[in-house]
């Protein structure tokens, strides 16, 4: 008998070993089930940002505030403090994390992360968000002036920079209607091709957006312009033509491949690609409009020249080389009289271009008489805005925007 009982005490132990095993074996998933669904609900960091940093700007908002703050509002300190000590990766992290659906921070954290943005010369990124906030903005009454002030400034100096001039004036039209434009931005609006480009400062700027996002079209398109411009239109033919072939119904794109084509002389290819055009629209942009004048002129189709100077002056009335093209259409079509006129106009422009670099916002007296040459142009608006800015300046009260104006007027 006692054989039997070392038997029956191992098969006791062989039955309960099991049941030990799982009680212990679903407590430890049980506890690491925990932990996990503990670190699931607890807010993502930005893109590093550690949780000591993290733990150590959360003491610093108590301290601030006299409470704690919220995963959000601790956040957004550790971007503002990124941005004063210049870690602007981290900067534009921390902003980036904010969702725009915040109600409170969503539309700062925009503004915010599109001046980082295009501290680091990320274009589209920076466009973006320069947008998504104006656009939030505008849903809201409580909007700061001066942020909007700041996003509109920004948002068209990139504008400037890629030579969008079209989107540019819509920017432009919404901060003179908020009455937060200066003698740039009016200058910018009504005279347009009177600024003189390309300018160095504007093409560092447009390498520096391509060094960071070196395949973008709009800016390859912008580059392909400069090159143009700096007497290497076969180097933007090469350019502009794979991008043409990418996107065929990119019109910027093949404007500026006309536009090269133009500068070459090259009236074979320009007419063999212009025949792919679809006729004039609204929307098209400028310097497609104007060359399709000054093909129109060299076709000596008299009256189509006419009618397409007069939609480039419709759209901008100061446009210098439109005067020029329609003077000629008059002078072949015996309209003396207009052709006269447009000949006077273009060398009160031709003075204008002159003497705008020195209309700035310290000099009322340069204000006054740039808006008497306007009035002797036709340019009754500008005239007018021209003369409000004098008498602004006049009162010594020039426009403190915290943007920097001299960095937009290099443009």
């Amino acid at each position: 008998m006692p054989s039997t009982e070392p038997k029956s005490d191992a098969s006791n132990r062989r039955r309960t070993r099991p049941a030990w095993l799982l009680f212990t074996t679903l407590g430890v998933t049980v506890l690491a089930c925990g932990v996990g669904l503990w670190q699931f609900m607890q807010p993502n960091l930005p893109s590093g940002v550690t949780q000591a940093r993290f733990d150590a700007a959360a003491q610093q908002f108590q301290e601030l505030h006299g409470t704690g703050g919220s995963h959000v509002e601790i956040v957004l300190l550790i971007g503002e403090l990124a941005v004063a000590e210049e870690r602007l990766e981290e900067a534009r992290a921390c902003f980036q994390a904010i969702p725009s659906s915040d109600s409170r921070y969503g539309p700062a954290a925009r503004l915010q992360q599109a001046q980082v943005a295009l501290r680091l010369n990320r274009a589209r990124e920076a466009e973006a968000n320069f947008r998504e906030f104006l656009a939030l903005a505008a849903r809201r009454t409580d909007t700061d002036s001066t942020h909007l002030n700041v996003a509109r400034k920004w948002l068209a100096y990139i504008l400037s920079v890629e030579l969008r001039i079209e989107e540019r004036q819509v920017v432009l039209a919404e901060l003179h209607a908020s009455g937060q434009a200066d003698v740039y931005d009016s200058k910018q609006l009504y005279l347009p091709h009177l600024l003189i480009w390309p300018s160095p400062v504007g093409r560092r700027k447009l390498e520096a957006f391509l060094q960071q996002d070196a395949e973008d079209p709009m800016l390859l398109v912008a580059w392909g312009r400069y090159l143009t411009a700096e007497g290497k239109p076969e180097e933007a033919r090469v350019l502009l033509s794979q991008l043409c072939r990418q996107d065929p119904k990119n019109l910027q794109c093949t404007a500026a491949l006309l536009e090269a084509m133009y500068e070459q002389n090259d009236w074979d290819g320009f007419a063999k690609l212009y025949k792919s055009v679809l006729p004039y629209r609204d929307f098209e942009p400028w310097l497609l409009s104007r060359l399709r004048g000054q093909y129109a002129l060299h076709q000596k189709d008299w009256e189509q020249a006419v009618l397409e100077f007069q939609h480039v002056l419709a759209a901008d009335p100061a446009d210098p080389g439109a005067h020029v093209g329609l003077a000629k259409a008059f002078a072949a079509l015996g309209r003396d009289v207009e052709r006269d006129r447009l000949l006077q106009q273009s060398a009160v422009l031709a003075k204008m271009r002159v003497s705008l670099v020195g209309v700035n916002e310290q000099d009322a007296h340069a204000a006054t008489a740039l808006a008497e040459q306007c009035e002797e142009v036709g340019l009754e608006t500008a005239a007018r805005v021209f003369r409000m800015h004098a008498s602004r300046l006049a009162q010594s009260r020039p426009h403190s925007a915290p943007v920097e104006s001299d960095a937009r007027a290099a443009l």
